[in-house]
């Protein structure tokens, strides 16, 4: 085998490779979203539930008061764009969807930005004050 033929074998392997990886992360990560997901966001206790037919359930309970909000919808994540994005339709308590970004930090941890009624007003990145991490606490 000549040298030319040798790089372009190991070209191939290195390309192969790499595209393995990204497709095995791409499907770990959409995999990942579905489960029982907790955060804080000031006074409020935040419980996101992502189901496996991409219904989802966002409880909202005031840490105060005790106050809980229960809202249903359904959900869509495009892991191909940067930084993903995630948009919340069909819940019947509001006359419009929620979209936001989110970011896998690990497999258990994921990094949410503010909601928007409006995807063409979704954030773009992630503001420290009003963006929130959720941790998965069942799958």
């Amino acid at each position: 085998m000549n040298e030319k033929n040798s790089l372009y074998i190991i070209s191939l392997f290195i390309l192969v490779f790499f595209c393995a990886i990204l497709i095995s992360k791409e499907n770990y990560e959409k995999n990942d979203i579905f489960g029982l997901w907790q955060g804080n966001n000031h006074s409020e206790l935040i419980y996101f539930k992502f189901n496996n037919d991409y219904s989802c359930d966002i409880w909202i309970v005031d840490e105060t008061t005790k106050n809980e909000n229960i809202y249903s919808g359904n959900f869509e994540v495009n892991f191909l764009k940067t930084p993903k994005t995630l948009s919340i339709r069909n819940i019947p308590q509001f006359d419009h969807p929620l979209h936001t970004i989110i970011e896998f930090l690990n497999k258990d941890l994921i990094k949410m930005g503010s909601f928007s009624p409006r995807w063409k007003l979704r954030p773009i990145s992630f503001d420290p004050i009003s963006s929130i991490k959720i941790k998965k606490i069942s799958y």
